[in-house]
């Protein structure tokens, strides 16, 4: 559950006013629920979380709960629009992500992959 990240991330931005007790109790229950709905199958297949994966999966949660925040931020500090936020947000993500896949090897793997695969429908036909 990112919403009690992304109030707090919010809170330390600035972008929020202040949350109501109403809204954060919500919040609770909100993530409270989902908890509990998750544990009705936990009784039931007894799984075994590793800290490193428990780790990665919640650095994911805070990291998802900035990026709505960094938006409302750049929305009342440049005045920009929703589509030129998204627009640059998404640019910005194609760049990193394809740097990212170069440098692991996967974008040329990918790349190995297409191509080969090309070459072999070929010659099917």
């Amino acid at each position: 559950c990112k919403l009690l990240p992304t109030m707090v991330i919010a809170y330390f931005m600035g972008n929020a006013k202040r949350f109501s007790y109403v809204e954060i109790g919500s919040a609770i229950a909100v993530c409270a629920g989902l908890i509990t709905f998750a544990a009705g199958d936990w009784s039931l297949s007894h799984p075994k979380f590793h800290p490193f994966g428990l780790t990665l999966v919640t650095l994911s949660v805070f990291a998802d709960a900035i990026l709505p925040n960094a938006q409302e931020k750049l929305f009342r500090t440049y005045d920009a629009s929703k589509s030129e936020v998204m627009f640059f947000t998404n640019i910005y993500t194609l760049f990193v992500q394809t740097c990212s896949a170069l440098l692991s090897g996967d974008l040329l793997g990918l790349l190995h992959f297409i191509v080969g695969k090309h070459v072999n429908e070929k010659n099917y036909f």
